[in-house]
């Protein structure tokens, strides 16, 4: 988005440097006139308003690269305070069906993560999954696929970031698959 702002403010000096050069020479007699100084000054001072246009136009450009900059590296830092965070979400959850605190601690905790773009990867019981898919790590498996989950040991998590509405469609980055207990809905032929 920042960007297209730059784009915009580009085109927009252009365009009024565009109409006050055609202001200007719509300005002047059509006669042929001697070339006196004013007219060679004049044209030094538009070389030197197009300079400065120009530099403008530089300094445009190299800032929207440094704010892309400082963009991924705050992503780089999202990502590894949203590691060191799932650690904790992980233990939360395998405590949480023994004491109400580790439940709440866990809720609370995922949904303040939520606002920064960490995300819960937790199938249904039940759930036709893909023994590929990179969301999830299969422990035990039984049966042939297609593959149901009949058991979560422990949710997983994914990363996407939510710095500005530029990164609206941005990847999602897996940080810890689910780990998951599968049962194939055809079972194995034992001959």
């Amino acid at each position: 988005m920042q960007s297209e702002l730059y784009i915009a403010v580009i085109v927009i000096m252009s365009f009024f440097f565009m109409v006050t050069i055609v202001t200007i020479i719509t300005l002047f007699p059509k006669k042929k006139m001697p070339i006196s100084t004013t007219l060679g000054s004049l044209r030094q001072q538009f070389e030197s308003i197009h300079q400065k246009m120009l530099d403008l136009q530089g300094q445009i450009w190299s800032y929207g690269s440094s704010e892309e900059e400082k963009s991924k590296y705050w992503r780089i830092a999202c990502l590894g305070v949203a590691e060191k965070a799932v650690i904790v979400l992980q233990s939360c959850y395998l405590e949480r069906e023994q004491s109400e605190a580790a439940r709440a601690v866990y809720d609370e905790l995922l949904m303040s993560l939520m606002s920064i773009g960490i995300g819960e990867i937790s199938p249904s019981l039940g759930e036709e999954i893909d023994e590929n898919d990179q969301r999830y790590r299969i422990n035990k498996r039984e049966g042939k696929p297609p593959f149901g989950v009949s058991k979560i040991l422990y949710p997983g998590y994914y990363f996407k970031p939510r710095l500005n509405k530029a990164s609206e469609g941005s990847d999602e980055f897996i940080i810890a698959p689910a780990l998951i207990e599968v049962v194939g809905k055809k079972p194995d032929i034992v001959k």
